[in-house]
């Protein structure tokens, strides 16, 4: 979880501001442009995924080889040899939130939508997340060369069906402006099916462009030194093979093992920041399959009956104000410790949200939504006010009032990715405190508790309305992923919520 835990006061918000900008942190003063935060929020709440340089395919799960509509919450461990200078094996810690639905998916690390789809074509616009870095001040070799940043890339991909395997093409382009550059990815899959197991050997031929392997793998003038001459790469073909596995742990759960093998272009293997001409990627981990029903397959009679005599609103939207917490989420607001925040000078940082919702499935006693929500921060005069964006699933238990059908309480709890377009001001205060990185993409948690208002109101406008506490949270996963940046801290945020049904 982040460490928002240990109450310190710290510096003034001048001081504060001053020395996270010194550490690369953008603050009030140093704001992202509107457009790049639109951009980035588009493609956080339409499909963030993970990609490890090259190697699209490793992260493909078992989530394929279940019926339509069923979502599923997972953890990877990802681990693989990097082809730059002093870089050895990386681990990493991947969250994954899964979806096979008729229309909209989310594979591993590809997210998207299908516009046509039969037995034997799939067309869908794509969206994922590149998540490749150079950090010069981590590895001496690759000093004076600039940072290279992760982006988030948007395309499409045709898939090919046949007894005899799948034929995929997928091409892609950078969002956020940051390597400016396409690749374009053929691949072939075989599918081996068993009772319980899956086995999928595959190769992939990826093409990138001169923009993205002169922005990864290219040295300016201004990097060059006696020993490492400038160098501007071409366009680079680079091959792929591996093997991905998964096993059925019964219908509520899966274990997979991805393995994939890369031969890198000479254009590449010839920058003087690389070392290696070939990789090794590893990709493990477990998935947990929600069950329940899917409510857009249910019929109305089943829907009435589920919900009360009336057919419910699969969508929901819910708004809230909420103040900074002093401790951390997990686990003192459960136990009753909801002080303010006093480690923001000048300020206790307030924020005001609103969240759509739709459920993904449903129970006598648990619902299962998708979310997105949008998140307006107010921290002046420490900072100016900034806007974050979250997305990610939450389940819903369900207690009915007695010897009725009708619910009375509610409490959840949801899991999913935040972006800020300025880095709070608990964080930043972490980050001066403790010497940590810092991460606009967070882990985004949140818990909740609440009643049905119609209960005590008797209104048609309060049909299907809740009242209850909210708690949210930005962790950085205790530094262990990537996909964070690495953080260490994390902020805090209790107060007041309604939810509707739409």
């Amino acid at each position: 979880m982040g460490r928002a835990g240990s109450e310190q006061t710290g510096p003034g918000s001048d001081d504060v501001l001053a020395e996270a900008q010194s550490r690369g942190c953008r603050g009030a003063h140093d704001r992202r442009p509107a457009g790049d935060s639109f951009r980035f929020a588009v493609a956080l709440l339409f499909g963030l995924g993970v990609s490890i340089a090259e190697a699209q395919q490793i992260f493909r799960t078992g989530i394929v080889d279940y019926p339509e509509g069923t979502p599923a919450l997972g953890l990877g461990v990802y681990a693989g040899t990097d082809n730059y200078l002093g870089e050895k094996m990386d681990w990493d810690q991947v969250p994954l939130f899964l979806y096979e639905g008729r229309r909209a998916f989310a594979q591993g690390n590809t997210f998207g939508y299908r516009l046509i789809r039969s037995d034997v074509f799939e067309f869908a616009p794509i969206a994922r997340g590149r998540i490749q870095i150079i950090d010069p001040t981590e590895v001496p070799e690759l000093r004076r060369i600039g940072e290279r940043r992760s982006t988030v890339e948007a395309g499409a991909t045709a898939t090919l069906k046949s007894p005899i395997g799948e034929l995929q093409l997928t091409h892609v382009t950078d969002v956020l402006e940051h390597h400016d550059g396409v690749e374009s990815d053929l691949t072939y899959r075989l599918p081996i099916r068993g009772e319980r197991w899956t086995l999928t050997p595959w190769v992939s031929v990826l093409w990138q462009d001169a923009a993205l392997t002169n922005y990864y793998y290219g040295v300016s003038e201004d990097e060059s030194m006696p020993d490492r001459p400038a160098y501007l790469p071409g366009g680079a073909t680079n091959v792929v093979y591996g093997l991905n596995a998964s096993y059925a742990l019964g219908k509520r759960g899966f274990l997979f093992a991805n393995v994939g093998f890369e031969q890198i272009d000479t254009t590449i293997a010839d920058s003087p920041i690389v070392e290696s001409d070939s990789n090794t990627r590893g990709f493990i981990g477990a998935s947990w399959v929600f069950g329940g029903k899917d409510p857009s397959r249910m019929s109305d009679s089943e829907l009435r009956d589920l919900y009360g005599g009336e057919k419910p609103s699969l969508w929901t939207w819910r708004v809230h104000w909420s103040y900074q917490l002093k401790h951390n989420i997990f686990p003192l607001p459960f136990g009753g410790a909801l002080n303010k925040s006093s480690v923001v000078p000048e300020t206790t940082p307030t924020q005001f949200g609103l969240t759509l919702g739709r459920i993904l499935r449903t129970s006598e006693r648990f619902d299962l939504q998708a979310f997105g929500s949008v998140f307006r921060h107010h921290e002046e005069p420490f900072q100016e006010d900034f806007w974050s964006y979250n997305f990610g699933m939450s389940g819903v238990l369900k207690s009915y009032a007695n010897h009725t059908d009708q619910v009375a309480f509610r409490w959840g709890a949801g899991v999913g990715l935040s972006y800020v377009e300025s880095i709070p001001g608990q964080e930043v205060q972490f980050l001066v405190n403790y010497s940590r990185d810092f991460s606009k993409v967070l882990l985004y948690l949140e818990a909740r508790w609440e009643f049905a208002l119609d209960r005590l109101f008797k209104s048609e406008l309060l049909d299907g309305c809740f009242l209850g506490y909210l708690v949210t949270h930005r962790s950085g996963i205790f530094g262990g992923s990537t996909v964070t940046g690495g953080v260490k801290g994390g902020s805090d945020w209790g107060g007041l919520h309604l939810e509707c049904k739409i």
